[in-house]
């Protein structure tokens, strides 16, 4: 059988809780607008290397929401260390030599 839940309760006890200083664990985050001037990326690029919309980061930047996830994380990181972020996201252009070097060329692929 399922046991329900008192949310009224639990709710009650959430305050009692913050009223005796017991709280989870925080964690600031560095101003993301701040952080996204560092890499003097303009907004639409910065979104992209997150992997965010230009309309959520501009949420962000101006309070009205806060990143989570890898999102969150990732601003840390370009916050503690901008260098190896960038490095870390910067795209591949090495091509794959089989490829290029004809190692397998198409038409003798069976399927």
């Amino acid at each position: 059988m399922k046991k329900t839940r008192n949310i009224g309760a639990e709710i009650l006890e959430g305050i009692r809780q913050v009223k005796r200083g017991e709280t989870g664990r925080v964690v600031n985050l560095p101003d993301v607008k701040s952080i996204r001037e560092q890499t003097g990326l303009s907004q639409s690029r910065f979104a992209t290397l997150l992997g965010v919309s230009v309309r959520t980061l501009q949420d962000w930047e101006q309070g009205r929401r806060s990143p989570s996830g890898a999102a969150r994380t990732l601003l840390l990181l370009a916050n503690r260390d901008l260098e190896a972020l960038l490095d870390a996201l910067e795209p591949i252009d090495t091509p794959f030599p089989d490829v290029d070097e004809g190692l397998l060329p198409i038409d003798d692929v069976k399927l």
